[in-house]
Order: structure tokens, then C-alpha cells, then sequence
């Protein structure tokens, strides 16, 4: 809280109901409200008596959904994701379903990485305009899903072309033996 003519300050930090006490002069105050030192909002007030003054915050004490999901569009488990904001960090990995709850978070912008346990690098890596509470799908087309595994969808592709060929050949070689030519008379 600061006085505009003076610029005296005065700093408190609320308790858990998020109320807190300050004993000031008369005067017109800028009252600006910080969470870890990120800034959440400012409001300004005349201050004659004894007064109580709500400061709405916004960004404060947002969720965030993160669903990750493969090519197909399968939930992927076991996935770390990282929500950084302003040196703040957020570390939780994801739920069996490829879902994650991130709560208590500072909204604004915000940067989310994905890691997969392959990837010593971030696989996804997005920015996000956070005001309230938001669900937030991730797709990586990179990979895809099966029986628990992370394949690439390049080498997906490939092993269905050769198994596909595969079969072909083997259809082409059974329905020669079988059907014999027909002889000339």
C-alpha cells in the first residue's frame, strides 16, 4: 500500500482468510495485491476512516486441466508436464488417463512443457493466456499409443507398409498354389 502524495509504503501479508490489517494516515493509497512476488492486481482508495477494501484477483488460485493425447487422439500416461511463470514452477506428471490437475496456479502468461519418459527434452513446448480456470489439450503427433507403448508414428507407418506388403506376398503365393494355370489341350 502506497501513498500517492508521500509515497509512504506499508506491506502486510494476509492470513489465511486472506484478510489483512493496515494502520495508516488519512490520504489517497494505491493498494496493489503479490503473490511470490508476481502482481496480481492494484486498486486505488481514499482512505478517511476505517475502511474495508476487497481486492478481486483474477489470476490468483487458478486450475488448470492438461490432457495430453497422441496422434489418435489416446490419452498418453505417465507424461511430466512443467507450468513456469515469472521463475515460479510447477512440476506434477500426469494421471493413468494422460490428465493432469494443476492447482493454486498464478494465471497470466504462462509457458507448459511436455516430457516424455523417452525425451530428455520438452517434446511440446506452448505458451498460454491464463485468466481462469482452464482445460488445456495438448496433441503430440510425434507418437502414438499401443498396448502402453510410445511408437513413433514414423515407424508406425513403416512396420504397417511392410506388413501390409508382407501379406500381400504371402495372399499372392497362396492363391498361385492353389489355383494352378490352366493347361492348353
Amino acid at each position: 500500500m502506497t501513498e500517492h502524495l508521500g509515497g509512504i509504503s506499508y506491506t502486510e501479508t494476509t492470513n489465511l482468510q486472506g484478510l489483512a490489517s493496515i494502520n495508516c494516515t488519512f490520504g489517497k493509497y494505491s493498494v496493489e495485491v503479490y503473490k511470490d512476488s508476481v502482481f496480481l492486481n492494484e486498486t486505488l482508495t481514499d482512505l478517511f476512516n476505517d475502511t474495508d477494501l476487497e481486492v478481486y484477483c483474477k489470476f490468483y488460485n487458478l486450475t488448470i486441466s492438461v490432457k495430453i493425447v497422441d496422434y489418435f487422439g489416446q490419452q498418453i500416461p505417465a507424461v511430466n508436464v512443467t507450468i513456469q511463470r515469472d521463475g515460479l514452477q510447477y512440476l506434477p506428471s500426469t494421471k493413468s488417463d494422460g490428465s493432469i490437475k494443476f492447482l493454486d496456479i498464478i494465471g497470466g502468461n504462462l509457458k507448459l512443457e511436455v516430457y516424455l519418459d523417452v525425451n530428455v527434452q520438452p517434446s511440446v513446448v506452448k505458451s498460454f493466456y491464463i485468466d481462469k480456470p482452464s482445460l488445456i489439450h495438448i496433441k503430440i503427433s510425434k507418437y502414438v499409443l499401443i498396448a502402453g507403448l510410445l511408437v513413433e508414428t514414423g515407424q508406425l507407418a513403416t512396420l504397417s507398409i511392410i506388413i501390409l506388403a508382407t501379406l500381400l506376398v504371402i495372399s499372392l503365393e497362396v492363391y498361385r498354389r492353389r489355383h494352378p494355370k490352366l493347361q492348353k489341350s
